[in-house]
């Protein structure tokens, strides 16, 4: 019905046809339309073969080598062939290396899952015996190794001496050695005389050694004076610091490497005690960079719980820490005139309508900081600033002071004689009952402020005054795990954060966020400070109630509810119990200097928006419009967890190109999700994109 039909018969050459009778009997029917159509065939008669179709002026015009092995490779690819569009074909060479590429486009990769599984990688490849023998002509031809006769092993040693071809192998492993965990044993079973003393650093028995080394090393600096085990241990990091760019970091074997980064910054901080004339001083001094010191002995301590060799990381810590902290709440309390210069700076919490005020005990400042940063990385503003914790730091006397009481009257907080809890008296209708939590409330419901509970969020629009709720488990914690609070901090962190969002996401303008009182956190225990228990009404770990007008040989406070009552304090950093790894109640910038964190969300005119995203193979190139400069992109598995980055951090936004390329380096990322985070200089997300890695948003 007008349609010409076109008839392909490969394996049948046109003799057959012309032999009429001799024609096999399938075939017959087709010899007279021979005569009535037409055949198509190469200019000299004879059918068509790949090499002629691919060749021919009359076909596709391509320019094919001649030689034997890539006449080979081209038969073993040409399904692949089939698929690849003319113009990536037309102007091209196209010999063995081309062919061999569609048959194996990842040679690197392919090399990797052979070496890791061998006999699975032989099975994967039944079904594309082409593929297969592509592979192991490649192999032997370009890196010296056959697969069908040689081992992995074999191959281990090529990256050991450190073979030319085998490099790009061996950093394709470095890159994601998870993905290869065989990878491992193999290099570990080479003898340690067949790695070149360039390729040391590819032997797990090299690293392995290192780490011992280190583990004595760090053993000997627990018998040095504090100045030179500061010095000892900065220098050990920069002995090791290499080691960490190794795959042998990646897969858990360098952790007392690992942990010599928060280390040597803890000992180069450590050297000098805070420092000033005054409490307000040292206060904005620590609030300002103080902290750091205490973070990263936090951050030592946490990552030394993933290693057998916590004990000792924690020793370490102590060496470097405990003298800087003695030394720091020693000078913090000769300035303090008997808590009186703190009493004076204790100010109180303003009560604003759509605020909720969040109560975290136990923040401390170095804590708070690393709140604030999840909270930016949501794409909110958090305002860090501080404050002054009344005297004794301990929840009973200081958490009162951050509620939004009134100075007097009805809910205002009263002192009277000083009880053994150091718990102060609140107003009520009823009169002064103790200041509980229950009790204090039940006076907030009657002033109006809406006291939401672990999980409520609701009331922002018809608080008449604020909210009030409690978060979090951190100074819970702290004296139930002692040291393995560090590896717990993260976690609670992130659960403040998931609150505070919540808040906002209710409805509540702003979120305040306030505590009660810091703590002290050394390993081996605070040290131990002898108070009589005759002149003591109660003995806690950092504050002792004073018995009357005894005399006591330790540093005496006020109380702030009543500062005819006196609270005994130890000195410097020390403890009136035993063994006492975590502590608080006594006098130091980590006890005193409280965090207040305004988080509120973005304003208008701090957003920005991706305006494109688009992927090139494995580099990502993103387009953002908005008014924030300067501003970077970063490409992450989690948006909010600047850790989880796949492109070794925030990339600048290039604004003459109007975009930022960002590149991922581990293949075997591909095909994962991700997100792209737009973020302004100080690292707030501004927006967000999700999209997967090598393919289409």
């Amino acid at each position: 019905m007008g349609t010409v039909p076109i008839l392909y018969l490969p394996g049948v050459a046109r003799q057959d046809l012309r032999a009429g009778a001799d024609c096999p009997v399938l075939h017959q029917p087709l010899v007279e339309l021979q005569y009535r159509g037409k055949v198509w065939h190469q200019r000299n008669g004879r059918d068509w073969t790949i090499e002629a179709f691919l060749t021919s002026k009359d076909a596709l015009v391509l320019d094919v080598a001649r030689d034997a092995a890539s006449q080979q490779a081209m038969l073993r690819a040409i399904d692949r062939l089939a698929d690849e569009p003319l113009a990536a074909l037309a102007g091209r060479r196209l010999d063995v290396g081309f062919f061999e590429s569609l048959s194996v486009s990842d040679i690197e990769r392919e090399i990797l899952a052979w070496m890791a599984e061998p006999t699975e990688y032989r099975k994967a490849k039944q079904a594309d015996q082409a593929a297969f023998e592509t592979f192991v002509g490649k192999m032997g031809r370009e890196y010296g190794v056959d697969p069908a006769k040689q081992s992995p092993a074999d191959a281990a040693r090529c990256i050991a001496r450190g073979e030319t071809a085998w490099d790009p192998i061996w950093r394709r492993y470095a890159d994601a050695p998870q993905a290869y965990p065989k990878m491992q044993v193999l290099m570990a079973a080479v003898p340690e005389q067949e790695f070149s003393i360039q390729c040391l650093d590819r032997s797990p028995r090299n690293n392995l050694l290192a780490e011992s080394t280190l583990r004595k090393a760090l053993g000997d600096v627990l018998a040095l004076p504090h100045a030179e085990a500061c010095a000892a241990v900065v220098k050990l990091d920069r002995e090791h610091r290499e080691r960490l760019d190794r795959p042998w970091a990646k897969l858990g074997e360098s952790l007392l490497a690992e942990t010599l980064v928060p280390l040597s910054r803890l000992a180069a901080a450590a050297t000098s005690p805070l420092g000033g004339p005054d409490v307000a001083t040292i206060a904005r001094a620590y609030a300002k960079d103080g902290w750091e010191v205490d973070r990263h002995a936090m951050r030592a301590l946490a990552v030394a719980q993933r290693s057998p060799d916590a004990e000792l990381v924690g020793q370490v810590v102590r060496a470097v820490y405990l003298p800087w902290l003695d030394k720091t709440a020693a000078h913090f309390q000769s300035v303090c005139q008997g808590g009186s210069a703190i009493a004076t700076l204790v100010t109180p919490v303003a009560a604003e309508r759509e605020q909720c005020l969040v109560f975290a005990d136990g923040l401390r400042f170095d804590v708070a900081v690393a709140l604030q940063e999840k909270l930016e990385a949501r794409g909110l503003v958090a305002r860090l600033s501080h404050r002054i914790s009344p005297l004794p730091s301990v929840t009973a006397t200081a958490k009162p002071a951050v509620m939004p009481l009134p100075a007097s009257g009805y809910g205002s907080i009263v002192g009277g004689p000083m009880p053994e809890t150091f718990l102060p008296q609140v107003r009520t209708a009823a009169g002064t009952k103790p200041a509980t939590t229950n009790e204090l409330h039940e006076v907030l419901g009657e002033l109006r402020v809406a006291v939401l509970g672990p999980d409520e969020t609701d009331g922002a629009a018809t608080a008449e005054r604020d909210g009030w709720t409690e978060v979090g488990r951190i100074d819970e914690l702290g004296h139930k795990l002692g040291v393995e609070l560090a590896g717990s901090l993260d976690e609670q962190v992130e659960r403040i954060a998931r609150r505070v969002a919540d808040l906002l996401d209710a409805g509540w303008t702003r979120v305040r966020i306030v505590t009660d009182h810091g703590w002290l956190l050394v390993p081996g225990g605070l040290p131990k400070v002898d108070v009589p228990k005759s002149v003591v009404e109660s003995k806690w770990s950092r504050a002792a109630a004073v018995k009357g007008s005894s005399q006591v040989t330790v540093p005496v406070v006020h109380w702030h509810w009543n500062d005819t009552d006196r609270v005994a304090t130890p000195p410097g950093a020390g403890a009136f119990r035993a063994n006492e790894a975590y502590a608080h109640g006594g006098v130091s910038p980590q006890e005193c200097v409280t965090p207040e964190l305004l988080v509120e969300r973005l304003g208008p005119s701090e957003t920005a928006k991706i305006t494109n995203l688009r992927w090139a193979g494995m580099r990502c190139r993103v387009t953002v419009g908005g008014g924030v400069s300067p501003i970077s992109v970063d490409l992450r598995l989690t948006d909010r967890d600047s850790a989880s980055t796949i492109v070794g951090g925030p990339k600048a936004y290039d604004a003459k190109k109007d975009e930022a390329a960002m590149v991922v380096a581990d293949d075997s990322l591909e095909s994962k999700p991700a997100v792209v985070v737009v973020l302004d200089a100080n690292g707030t997300i501004l927006d967000r994109m999700k999209t997967t890695v090598g393919g289409k948003t």
